[in-house]
């Protein structure tokens, strides 16, 4: 178990220094990364590419990914309903945390969101095996925000890439610091 938490540990602190360096990035220059996006989407613009395109093989096995994603569901909800002992679970999980009320709370939004995020997937799942063309809104809405100009004008302000980069920067220390064992 403590070569687990050693590895988890240890991706936990690659992670953090690549938002470090992407927060610092952004604080040391925002506009210059928003240029860059811009290029890029040009580039592509101009030469027609679409980018990488994962719909053929996701439609062309479509029953086979379904299957994957509603065992998977399964497998959750099992784990969940059957073979889980929130006590052994948050006291592994939560081992540096000392506040009982916290504990708590965060023990339950964990059953919260990994239960209805396997309904979720159940159902898309199921969705999946049986008609995939019944997902394409669920698709499309999905890439909406890609080609919404807006983010980049968002970004592009000085002011808000900043504030993302000394958030980033936060968000990597807090993961430096309380991202594995002690």
């Amino acid at each position: 178990m403590s070569v687990i938490l050693t590895a988890l540990s240890l991706f936990a602190k690659v992670i953090a220094a690549l938002l470090a360096s992407a927060g610092a990035l952004l604080l040391w220059a925002p506009a210059w990364l928003v240029a860059r996006m811009q290029v890029l989407a040009d580039e592509a613009k101009a030469t027609g590419s679409t980018g990488v395109s994962l719909e053929r093989g996701f439609y062309r096995h479509h029953r086979a990914l379904g299957l994957f994603v509603v065992l998977g569901a399964i497998y959750i909800l099992y784990f969940l309903v059957f073979a889980y002992s929130p006590h052994a679970v948050q006291a592994l999980l939560f081992a540096g945390i000392d506040d009982p009320i916290s504990r708590a709370i965060l023990g339950q939004l964990l059953q919260f969101l990994l239960f209805f995020g396997a309904l979720l997937a159940y159902a898309v799942g199921i969705l999946l095996a049986i008609r995939p063309s019944a997902l394409k809104p669920l698709e499309q809405l999905a890439h909406r925000p890609v080609r919404i100009p807006g983010w980049q004008r968002l970004l592009s302000q000085v002011f808000y890439g900043r504030l993302i980069g000394a958030v980033l920067l936060v968000l990597a220390l807090c993961l430096w610091l309380f991202g594995g064992p002690r």
